[in-house]
């Protein structure tokens, strides 16, 4: 999905109550969900976009968690592999 895509579901998604969700980066949401599951967090509205680049989905990001969004990328992203924005 184009950077501009992702930015435009996660305003559909969030009603801009950036506070309520927590967004991070992986090359593998299935895992990642059951990670965040198994940490505790309630991931029941969990959302995850392919983003065109490494680069789009970092400044994705980085532009939520400056808007309040809590971070919730955990590991090493690998760059050659596909990488997702989440949010829940």
């Amino acid at each position: 999905m184009t950077k501009q895509a992702i930015i435009d579901e996660i305003e559909l998604r969030t009603s801009s109550k950036y506070s309520s969700w927590r967004i991070g980066l992986t090359n593998n949401p299935d895992q990642r969900r059951r990670e965040c599951e198994g940490e505790g967090e309630r991931a029941d509205f969990w959302l995850d976009f392919l983003a065109d680049s490494p680069a789009d989905a970092k400044e994705i990001e980085t532009r939520y968690t400056n808007r309040g969004m809590k971070p919730a990328t955990a590991g090493e992203l690998l760059p050659r592999k596909d990488v997702f924005v989440f949010i829940f």
